[in-house]
């Protein structure tokens, strides 16, 4: 679980508090949170295969009653 938080930490802190236009994986996307759902998703599964892991879904929650969620099967 400790390596699993510091991947997902990792990662999300790359995008928070950050203008998505001038990341480099929104320079041809929509900063859509459907489409950062999905590089999260494929960014965090890139690092838990090292492990053996395999991510199954993933859920961003935008307010308290909305969120989106991206997995194996939107893939």
């Amino acid at each position: 679980f400790q390596y699993l938080r510091q991947s997902m930490t990792q990662v999300v802190n790359a995008y928070n508090n950050q203008l998505l236009n001038q990341l480099p994986p929104f320079q041809n996307l929509q900063p859509t949170t459907e489409v950062l759902t999905a590089i999260l998703f494929h960014q965090l599964d890139r690092l838990l295969t090292d492990l053996g892991l395999r991510l199954m879904t993933i859920t961003v929650w935008e307010s308290p009653t909305e969120s989106i969620t991206y997995g194996r099967n939107s893939a």
